[in-house]
């Protein structure tokens, strides 16, 4: 899978809502355009409301809101939405926006955006949850491409309400089984990732699936709880019930939905529009960086041991944190580690790099001569810094996110 390197986060002002996209410069954001494109669908299928959208650039926040403003609002984003073409109406106007009378050339068309939105179900409170909602895919027909085992592991620690309002929580992916804590078993069951795959392309093909024993399996209710967390996802209370895909639909809708307590962890920000994608969440990241980083101005990335400036390190959990102790969250800053955003962060993120016995191994799951198995077999052998301190939180990312 592509991934499209590019940031955007989202946060309240006056208000409401809005959403930021990072400028594009030589060494950043390189896929500015595809990911505007990506905002604005998934803005679109929420039937959200652009009120307002200006350059939001250190250089042009002198000027007058006015000669800032890229559009007109406001405008109705819904479905039936051209992306490409709003954006590129965006990124003109963006391209005026604090040029020189008698400036030449066409002028920059991949500033700093801010968005305000007005979105359905989403109120000023909210920037966190409209975050992860937009990070998360925008369709069906192609997700089912992703491994179930990926889709299993952006879920570890999330609470999965079932049907009959059971509460399960993956603790763990180690193929070919997941391991998934209910109320009678806390300490974790076993459900095979073979059967989470045939719920999944079941869905894939059929646009339903039915929860039962007999069409994915005994634990038929978390498959479900797993799979209602899909976008554009509903519940059919029929006996069985079954899950069904539905574009018209949204969770905001269900009644029995609880959006506010999901905090889903995001995979990898990728690269078509029926891919998930991860906003860089910026919650906890201050505090976290800047316990790693110590007053540096930069610092090494823990995983190739480059040094870089602190803007391009990322604070990245060991553990994850929807699964630690309290006590583990605190253990500042040994469950967490600066990894560099060029690579490094999303290959231990996503368990193509573990440690084992204090220096990185690298999974075997990939072609070792493509450049992704080559950065892997790079990396393979370096140390770790503090091992002793940080090994609790290694062995568990080593037993239940790395892909042996």
């Amino acid at each position: 899978m592509k991934l499209v390197d590019a940031v955007f986060f989202v946060e309240p002002a006056d208000d409401r809502l809005t959403v930021v996209l990072e400028s594009r410069g030589p060494q950043r954001n390189p896929d500015y355009s595809h990911a505007l494109d990506l905002i604005l669908s998934r803005l679109a299928r929420l039937d959200t409301r652009l009120i307002d959208a200006w350059v939001d650039s250190r250089v042009t926040r002198q000027l007058a809101p006015e000669a800032r403003r890229v559009i007109e609002g406001p405008l109705r984003l819904d479905p039936s939405l051209d992306a490409a073409r709003l954006r590129t109406r965006l990124t003109t106007a963006a391209a005026r926006v604090g040029r020189r009378p008698n400036a030449s050339g066409p002028g920059n068309p991949t500033k700093r955006l801010r968005l305000a939105v007005e979105v359905p179900g989403f109120g000023s409170s909210d920037a966190d949850r409209l975050e992860e909602t937009l990070a998360r895919p925008t369709g069906v027909s192609k997700l089912f491409e992703v491994d179930a085992a990926d889709l299993l592991r952006d879920f570890i620690g999330v609470e999965l309400t079932t049907v009959r309002g059971q509460v399960n929580r993956i603790l763990g992916v180690r193929p070919p089984i997941a391991l998934v804590a209910t109320g009678r078993s806390p300490e974790g069951a076993a459900v095979q990732v073979a059967d989470v795959a045939g719920a999944l392309e079941t869905l894939n093909e059929e646009g339903s699936v039915e929860l039962s024993t007999e069409a994915v399996g005994y634990r038929s209710g978390f498959i479900g709880a797993l799979l209602r967390e899909l976008p554009d996802t509903r519940i059919e209370h029929s006996s069985p019930p079954r899950i069904v895909y539905d574009p018209r639909h949204r969770h905001a809708t269900d009644p029995t939905s609880d959006e506010t307590s999901r905090t889903p962890a995001p995979g990898p920000f990728q690269g078509d529009l029926d891919r998930p994608i991860t906003a860089r969440q910026r919650r906890e990241q201050r505090k976290l960086r800047r316990a790693l980083l110590a007053g540096r101005d930069e610092a090494p990335c823990a995983v190739c041991g480059d040094i870089f400036p602190a803007r391009f390190l990322w604070a990245s959990h060991i553990k994850r944190r929807s699964v630690a102790t309290e006590d583990e969250v605190r253990d500042l800053p040994y469950i967490a580690m600066l990894a560099c955003i060029l690579g490094c962060d999303a290959l231990f993120e996503d368990g193509y790099i573990a440690v084992r016995d204090g220096t990185f191994v690298g999974t075997t799951a990939v072609d070792v001569g493509s450049a992704l198995g080559q950065r892997v077999r790079a990396l393979e052998g370096r140390p770790v810094d503090d091992y002793a301190r940080r090994a609790p939180y290694f062995s568990w990312h080593h037993e239940q996110v790395f892909r042996p």
